[in-house]
């Protein structure tokens, strides 16, 4: 019997957590035939406590782009849309360049309780999640998709980013050695400086004042998606992956 797992935050874990987390960690990785994580620098990490690389398979993350379409209209409803709730997010950042871009409107859709509405500025709006579709419909109406991160051992913010490129949006995403492999920037996507909110305005207000480039790098997001980052493409990966695992040994 042959044994596999994805793994989404086990390197983070690795690199962050208890010696109790590592441990347990590396006692279950030790028993497995395949780890697939979803950046290729996830391969050295576990690698620090003993996982042989020959182990850990990356693959490209992808996501469904027979759901997530351009809009049939091209009704723009949010400046900045920025969306997602998990630990990698920095809003802080986020906010505190929204302060320097008085002009600019921001919508974030996070979980409730995320901020204090004292200190938000005014050209921010925090509202709650929402329905897949209603979530698909705002991509479609963002002129720009902002996600701002922490730099983490895995690619946080992907699922929102290949959405939001499925979509045709064009997006902002903070440099980090994971997000790399997903966005060639200026071309399927922007980058911004990690933790500098006078970097993430000025590339707000860059992105923003140049619409025709902004259309240009949806587009080409897209057909990132259609040709790579889609959920065909990874699962057909694990699929041939784990059929060669049951007839070879490790």
């Amino acid at each position: 019997m042959r044994l596999a797992t994805i793994s989404c935050w086990w390197a983070e874990e690795i690199q962050a957590g208890s010696t109790a987390r590592i441990q347990e960690i590396r006692s279950i990785a030790k028993e497995l035939d395949r780890i697939y994580v979803f950046s290729q620098n996830q391969v050295d990490i576990f690698a620090e406590i003993g996982i042989q690389s020959d182990r850990v398979l990356p693959v490209d993350f992808g996501v469904d782009h027979d759901f997530f379409t351009p809009a049939p209209t091209s009704t723009r409803r949010f400046q900045v849309l920025s969306v997602g709730i998990d630990r990698g997010r920095d809003y802080q950042s986020l906010v505190d360049a929204a302060r320097l871009l008085p002009a600019v409107e921001f919508q974030i859709f996070t979980q409730a309780g995320r901020f204090s509405p004292d200190d938000l500025p005014r050209n921010v709006t925090v509202n709650s999640p929402v329905s897949l579709e209603e979530h698909r419909e705002n991509l479609r109406s963002a002129k720009l998709v902002v996600i701002p991160t922490h730099d983490l051992a895995y690619p946080t913010g992907q699922s929102v980013l290949l959405e939001a490129s499925a979509c045709a949006r064009p997006v902002l995403i903070t440099d980090t050695e994971p997000m790399r492999e997903y966005v060639i920037d200026g071309e399927t996507g922007l980058f911004m400086p990690l933790h500098d909110a006078e970097g993430v305005a000025s590339s707000i207000s860059s992105a923003l004042a140049d619409e025709v480039r902004l259309n240009r790098i949806g587009k080409a997001a897209r057909r990132s998606v259609e040709s790579k980052f889609n959920f065909d493409s990874m699962w057909e990966t694990i699929a041939d992956d784990l059929r060669g695992l049951t007839t070879s040994k490790l």
